[in-house]
This record gives C-alpha cells, structure tokens and sequence, in this order.
C-alpha cells in the first residue's frame, strides 16, 4: 500500500437503514423477565421529588457468569509481518510529532463524573481515556478510528457514540473530523479534537519513514453481527463515515453485546454515558442561556422538558413556522405537559418548570405570552441546530468544510454552540414532551437516562397522545431507538 502514490481516503457516506428492532428488545438487558419501569431512571439530574427509590433487596440478581474479556481490545500484532513492522520505533519525525502539545482550546476538561448506570464500577472510562491519550501523544501504536459526517448537530452527534463504540472494542483512539465539533462542544473524557484528518495522516506517513498511508473504511453495518473489535483490521488508521446511530445495534451483536454488558453499558444507557463522557459544552455558549438555566435548576422543581419541531423553514424566516407545524401544535403539546405535570409533581406546592425548545422563535414567543411564569426559553438567539456541520464531498473524493464551519466556528452564539448548551440543559429535565419527527428532543432525552417518562407527539396531527402523557405512558427505549437518526 505505501507504493501507491498519493493517500487515498476511502469514504463512503454509509446511507444507513436502521433495521428493525422487535419487542424483545428489553430482553437484551438483565432481569429481562421484570416488568418495564413505570417511572423515570435516576439520571444526570436529581430524582423526582417524592419519587421512590428501588429496594435493593428487592431488585433481581444478575445470574453467575463467567469472568468476562478484557474491557478494552489490545491489538495483537498480525503474525504476518516481518517483526521490524511490529515493533513501534518512533524516529525523528516522529518524535518532533510527540513533543507537539495541542492548543489548550481543544484539550479535555476534567473527566465527567459517569453514574453506577453507566458501569463506572468497572473503570472503562478511565481505561479507554488512558489508551485514548497513548496513542494520540505517540507513546502506544498508532492505531485510530476518524468519524466523518455532514449533518445537523443531533445526526452527526449520534454516528459519533456509534464511532466511539466502534473504536472503545476495537483499542482505537478517536478523531471527530471538523471544525463543527469544536465550534460546538469541549472535550470532555478525551480529546477527540487533537488533529485533523490532514494532520493524522502527515503524522502516520511520518511514522511509516515517508510512505503513503491508506485509510481503511470501516462499514457501519458492522455492528449488527461483525467482529466490531477487529474494526480496520491492522491498519494504523481506519474511518467510519456515518451520520445515523447504530449503537442500539451493538447489543445485538453477540460478541460486542457480551464486551458491553461486562463494562456496565446496557442498550438503554450506552448512548447517553458516550454522550456525556465526550462533550461537553461551550462554558461561553451556556452563558448565554444562564437566565433559562437559573430558572430550570431552581430547588425542588418539577422540570418538563418540551421541544417542539416544526421544520427547518423556521430557521430562515423570523416568524414563521415550519412545514410539518400547525396552528393546534403548540396548545396539544401544552396539554401533555399539563399531565405529566399533573402525573408527576409531588405535591401541590411543588414549583414546576416548562422548558421549552423549538426550532421556531414564533412557537417560543407565543408559549412565553400564553404560559407566563411556568414556561422558560430563550429568546433572540441562532437556534439553527439543521445548519449541516462537518465536511462535504467535493469531486475527487475530497472533504471541504461547510459554510457554516467557515463562518462560525469561534464565535459562541454560533447556532451549534447555542443547539448544544440548549440540548445539554433539556437533558436536565424530569419528565419529556418531544416532537416524534425529530433526533434534538430524542437525544436529550438519551442522555438523561430517563425511559418511562418520555413521550412523543406527531408533529402533524396537532391531536392529543393516544395513550395520554401520564406516569407509565411513556415510549419505551426500544421504539425510540429506531426513530431516526437512531442512537
């Protein structure tokens, strides 16, 4: 392969179809014969208030089993090559490369804090950052897993935890390609940022004594039967273009369901731990929402998330309402809230919050006029989280970045440093009123590890929720998995 002159980057943008997912997918998970929670699941934020806690004694035990594999896969050298290729001998370049410290702006902040539900127990997070850092610094063999994807914020968001999985079984560190991401979000766990896809491949054509570095595709169907932990083979480098998620996908996968189940993951946690264990946002952009987040973090309340999407057609024209928006929208998703609320509050004199997010500034205006006092959103700010981010394909299997990368990647009222903060705070709320057509609500919602207080409306229909929005109304984890973009 380095014969060939010039790199050759092997991207195709996988137009993934996310496969059906039957009933049994509660099953997956351990206690599979108990009863679905009614209630929602301790999360990042406090517990409900008068809302009762498990019985230890009472919750099933998991049946003996045996020791499970290592945690993270260790590469083992293919026996193939000649030894002098196996052996990491860092040269001069090399070492010029590994003395390179990386812009402060785009190292890690402090590692989150991971709650018992997302296996923290067993020390994957601390183990994976470690590997993470060995190998972006030089120290370990190269081995990395770049994620590619030109979408909104929450598509691009959930094809990066698939990317992350991939490269978690595989010992891969991982690269996010674009300057959407920084313009978006810190690192949090690791630093996903640490080099572009250019500067990746310098380094690696460095490495390898001036040759030409192939990077391998990895196909995203992987994660439904193949041998995710041998994801790029041997290559050095390997990338995963993909802007839909297959994570739910992993746990039907013998062998990367057995690898996860050991880490403490399970299919209706995994999505929002990776979540939270790789971003976090923009201290600048959520500085911006600090009145909303004041009112929303206010004791004892009672917070209701509520998102409302009524098309991209908002985000262009003040005003307006989106194509799939209807005049009812706004009063049926009130309703909901009105009986989660109801369903939900501890007592009377329980404050309780509405957060409000939606795509069009005319549906925040008027919930602010008809609800005073219960509804908190921001007003006067981009809210345009559609805006596509990432890198496009040009002629020659070339990657430019988007207009909006160019335009606004510093600057902290950017729409994906705004979308972000405004997505990590609806993530904080007890209970959810989402629009069914969208992945903005579903993915907070995700990472709030909140199942059984969730509830989707069609967007269209401007009715109320078959079923209502009470306690045990909620969708579970398995229908909203495969609503696209999927997680």
């Amino acid at each position: 392969m380095g014969a060939r002159r010039g790199a050759r980057l092997y991207v195709a943008a996988a137009a993934v179809t996310l496969v059906t997912i039957a009933a049994f997918e509660w099953a997956l998970l351990p206690g599979k014969d108990a009863a679905p929670p009614q209630r929602p699941r301790e999360g990042w934020a406090a517990p409900l208030q008068g809302q009762r806690r498990p019985n230890p004694q009472q919750q099933q035990q998991p049946n003996p089993q045996p020791p499970p594999p290592p945690l993270l896969q260790q590469h083992q050298p293919d026996p193939q090559q000649p030894p002098a290729q196996q052996q990491h001998q860092p040269g001069p370049q090399q070492q010029q490369q590994q003395q390179h410290q990386p812009d402060p702006q785009r190292r890690p902040r402090a590692p989150p804090q991971l709650p018992p539900a997302c296996g923290a127990a067993s020390g994957w997070a601390g183990d994976y950052a470690a590997l993470h850092a060995s190998i972006a610094s030089g120290a370990a063999p190269p081995r990395f897993l770049v994620h590619m994807a030109s979408s909104g914020l929450s598509d691009n968001l959930a094809g990066a935890v698939t990317a992350f999985y991939f490269a978690l079984l595989s010992g891969r560190a991982l690269v996010l390609e674009g300057s959407h991401w920084r313009a978006a979000f810190d690192p949090a766990g690791v630093d996903w940022g640490f080099a572009s896809t250019g500067e990746l491949t310098a380094r690696l054509a460095a490495e390898a004594g001036g040759a030409r570095v192939e990077l391998v595709e990895v196909k995203v169907e992987e994660a439904d039967s193949g041998d995710v932990a041998s994801a790029g083979g041997a290559a050095p480098a390997a990338v995963l273009a993909t802007f839909t998620g297959a994570t739910h996908r992993l746990f039907h996968n013998p062998r990367a369901r057995a690898r996860l189940h050991a880490m403490g993951l399970r299919p209706d946690t995994a999505f929002g731990c990776a979540y939270t264990f790789l971003f976090s946002p923009r201290p600048d952009a959520l500085a911006l929402l600090a009145p909303a987040a004041a009112r929303l973090r206010a004791p004892g309340a009672l917070r209701v998330g509520i998102q409302i999407r009524t098309g991209d057609d908002a985000f262009f024209t003040p005003g307006a309402v989106g194509p799939f928006g209807t005049p009812s929208q706004l009063g049926a998703f009130a309703a909901c809230a009105a009986e989660a609320e109801a369903a939900w509050r501890a007592a009377e004199g329980q404050p309780v919050v509405w957060f409000l997010v939606s795509d069009s500034a005319a549906v925040r205006r008027r919930a602010a006029e008809l609800y005073p006092g219960k509804v908190v959103t921001a007003l006067g700010l981009n809210l345009n989280h559609s805006c596509p981010g990432g890198l496009a394909r040009a002629p020659g299997w070339r990657w430019e970045l988007t207009q909006c990368d160019r335009a606004n990647a510093s600057d902290p009222t950017n729409p994906a440093a705004v979308s972000a903060a405004e997505q990590w705070l609806l993530a904080e709320c007890d209970v959810f009123v989402l629009s069914a057509r969208s992945g903005f609500g579903r993915l907070a919602a995700a990472r709030s590890l909140r199942w059984g207080a969730t509830c989707f409306l069609d967007n269209e229909a401007g009715a109320p929720r078959p079923g209502g929005c009470g306690r045990g109304a909620g969708d579970a984890y398995a229908d909203v998995a495969r609503m696209p973009p999927g997680l």
